[in-house]
């Protein structure tokens, strides 16, 4: 076999891997061109318009490529496993995202426990000053505020009741 085949052998075995979608020496993007089967097979940059018959047949292996593409025939393993990555990497971000906003909320919340905590308190205290001055408006009117009538006269205890 002269250097003439053997470099055609090589473009032959680059388009194949192409198109079956594993290549070995370029990335696996789906795209295929003359110049991405020049570097599949790893020749120089003009070497393979020295081949026709063999650019003839890979511009019409690249239009049914184009074709098989589009109508979504052909996936590659190697493109999976990006899109796969791509996913896995989209999901990661999503978990740290809703993972921030739940510690968010839940300092939220915290925030909010205290706030009650501190209100309650503050009801509890303004309740129990609010019985003590019953009592001792009950000791001073002798009647229990409720019952109260602010047009009456005041009745005066003696001094032993008070």
């Amino acid at each position: 076999m002269g250097k003439k085949e053997e470099t055609l052998q090589f473009l032959e075995d680059a388009l194949d891997r192409l198109v079956r979608g594993k290549p070995i020496n370029t990335p696996n993007d789906g795209r295929i061109s003359i110049n991405r089967i020049r570097e599949e097979a790893r020749l120089g940059s003009g070497s393979v318009y020295y081949y026709k018959d063999f650019i003839a047949k890979a511009k019409k292996v690249i239009e049914e490529n184009k074709t098989t593409l589009r109508e979504g025939a052909q996936v590659s393993e190697l493109s999976d496993i990006q899109r796969l990555r791509k996913e896995r990497d989209k999901e990661r971000e999503l978990k740290k995202k809703y993972k921030d906003e739940l510690d968010e909320a839940n300092a939220s919340v915290l925030k909010a426990m205290a706030e009650n905590v501190r209100t309650e308190h503050e009801l509890y205290e303004l309740t129990k000053t609010y019985h003590e001055l019953e009592k001792l408006f009950e000791q001073v009117t002798g009647q229990h505020p409720s019952d109260y009538d602010n047009n009456n006269t005041a009745i005066i205890l003696p001094r032993d009741k008070q």
